[in-house]
């Protein structure tokens, strides 16, 4: 089975749109699935940012005759071919020609005028171009007939109508739905893009009326991001916890093995993912989950950091309870001793009191007042 050809179609219908395909195409925002290291690879035209590319937008918006604001603005085509094809990774295919050809095909498709930006991209795994393109519509001067009133007939009194023509001006218009809406006009499409510009790189269509379904870019990053539960906090010690703290230390332990055990089983199935894929053309995805990976575990070291300080507290409240619980104990002792003291002074007092009132006299003079 030979390479395929892939030409996909996506709209814009929305300003927000455009401003989120300019960011992720001009490396606007972090693109988990591309090497910094080959930015400098990338080639644009028409626009090197997502303003830049609104400002062609506009300018050719500027120039249509007739724009209805529902209307879908721009459109975004990706063109590239199975990843073993290019001759980077040992295939046939020349990127440079291939996309060349491409454009040269866009351009005679759908004006020249109306692709306002181009960008090929080196720095993912497979090179594929992104074009630009304003969807206008050509329309053809004509004579418009239309059924009007002339007037009453004098003896019936009835309405006459007539037919009259108008002419219609040749007009450019916006209208992403003349060319895409539809799966039959996207099949047409990629049918004339495999035989008009892949057929002359060695590639094939794709199976036609195949049910099988694009993944996006936003989608596959949902797919491999790793939902991070947000981790244990360290406790809050009460007095049973400070009274007994290797319990406490445990409980504290517990927690953040509990949270910790999924993350790392979820980390390592994503790496054995990595390692096993064999099909070049998904070399891309599990670039992009090891990638995640390396974060997720920079992420499972810091918290581990977290709880090394978490049990240091908690050791630390070990040694302070210690200490007061010494503490405790030597002021029991001298308590003891008070009351001990205390008993003999009531004792004393209580023998002094059953002395002879001679003596009991010396001793109320004595008291203090």
């Amino acid at each position: 089975m030979g390479h395929k050809a892939i030409f996909r179609v996506k709209k814009l219908p929305s300003r927000g749109n455009v401003g989120g395909s300019g960011d992720h195409n001009f490396r606007g925002r972090e693109t988990l699935n591309a090497d910094p290291n080959r930015l400098n690879l990338n080639q644009h035209t028409g626009a090197t940012s997502t303003s830049e590319l609104f400002a062609a937008l506009d300018t050719r918006l500027a120039q249509l005759d007739e724009i209805d604001p529902q209307a879908v603005p721009l459109v975004e085509m990706l063109v590239t071919a199975s990843h073993a094809a290019f001759k980077e990774e040992g295939g046939k295919v020349d990127s440079t020609e291939y996309f060349d050809d491409a454009v040269a095909w866009v351009q005679q498709k759908f004006g020249a005028e109306n692709l306002i930006t181009t960008s090929r991209h080196y720095d993912e795994l497979t090179p594929h171009l992104i074009l630009y393109v304003v969807p206008v519509r050509e329309v053809e001067a004509k004579t418009r007939k239309r059924s009007v009133i002339s007037g009453k007939d004098p003896e019936t009194g009835k309405q006459v109508r007539e037919t009259r023509e108008y002419p219609m001006p040749a007009r450019s218009i916006l209208s992403a739905k003349h060319w895409f809406d539809g799966r039959n006009k996207l099949s047409i499409l990629q049918t004339e893009f495999a035989a008009q510009v892949g057929a002359q790189h060695g590639l094939e269509r794709g199976v036609k009326g195949s049910k099988a379904r694009h993944v996006t870019v936003q989608q596959f990053y949902r797919n491999i991001s790793m939902q991070v539960t947000k981790h244990p906090q360290p406790l809050k010690l009460s007095l049973i916890d400070r009274l007994n703290p290797e319990a406490a230390l445990q409980k504290q332990h517990e927690a953040w093995i509990k949270w910790a055990r999924p993350v790392f089983a979820r980390a390592q199935d994503r790496d054995n993912q990595a390692v096993t894929r064999s099909n070049p053309s998904d070399r891309a995805r599990a670039e992009a989950a090891e990638a995640l990976n390396e974060r997720n575990s920079k992420q499972i070291q810091h918290l581990q950091t977290l709880l090394a300080e978490a049990e240091s507290k908690v050791a630390a409240s070990n040694d302070l309870i210690t200490q007061m619980q010494t503490e405790i104990e030597h002021l029991t002792q001298e308590l003891v001793e008070l009351r001990r003291i205390a008993d003999a002074q009531q004792d004393e007092i209580e023998r002094l009191r059953l002395m002879p009132d001679d003596v009991n006299l010396d001793i109320d003079l004595l008291s203090p007042r």
